[in-house]
């Protein structure tokens, strides 16, 4: 995303003074601003063949380690549709100040933030493809970004099973981090010991 670029459309929710929305990029043409989003999509289209979706075992984290700090694995729920945290990168927990593993969409911080992910998550299963975003925060002062691609898995290599997001390198990480902690009902951070 370059600063000039249109932010018009996508899905918004407010939290506090600040809106929350994501605006979907064409896999095509916008991707192209994100090298490692467009990496990891010709790798999930290598790694599912012929098939509709790779599955989670044909991924294979070996080949891929530079985004494993990045990656997050949800698997997918239905009959109330809904998703769980498998695995959560380090890098991410990192910039959310929590390690969400085994959590779901609708716990992260704020509210907000937790809709608009879940909702998203919903329309990817709904439209069944791979899909990226740029998620926006934006205050009276401030805009903070990250982009992300959510890619299909699917056991069977048709009915998606488990969702595979990953996260851009191409972000200001430590402004996100700042964002997430003033935000976030999760203490301590991280790194800190106990008292």
């Amino acid at each position: 995303m370059q600063g000039g670029d249109n932010l018009a459309g996508g899905s918004a929710r407010p939290y506090g003074e600040v809106l929350v929305r994501s605006v979907e990029l064409n896999l095509h043409t916008e991707l192209r601003q994100y090298p490692d989003l467009l990496d990891m999509l010709a790798y999930w289209n290598r790694r599912r063949g012929q098939k509709r979706f790779p599955g989670r075992g044909d991924i294979d984290p070996v080949e891929i380690p530079q985004f494993l700090p990045r990656i997050m694995l949800a698997d997918v729920r239905r009959d109330p549709m809904d998703f769980h945290y498998r695995l959560v990168g380090t890098g991410i927990c990192d910039v959310h100040w929590f390690d969400f593993t085994h959590l779901t969409p609708r716990e992260l911080e704020p509210p907000e933030y937790a809709q608009l992910v879940w909702d998203d998550y919903v329309a990817i299963v709904g439209r069944g493809e791979p899909v990226a975003h740029v998620v926006i925060f934006e205050s009276a002062r401030k805009i903070r970004y990250y982009a992300r691609i959510v890619l299909p898995l699917a056991a069977d290599g048709e009915t998606i099973d488990m969702l595979m997001i990953v996260d851009s390198r191409e972000q200001n990480t430590s402004e996100l981090k700042e964002m997430f902690e003033a935000v976030s009902a999760h203490t301590p951070p991280l790194d800190a010991s106990p008292i």
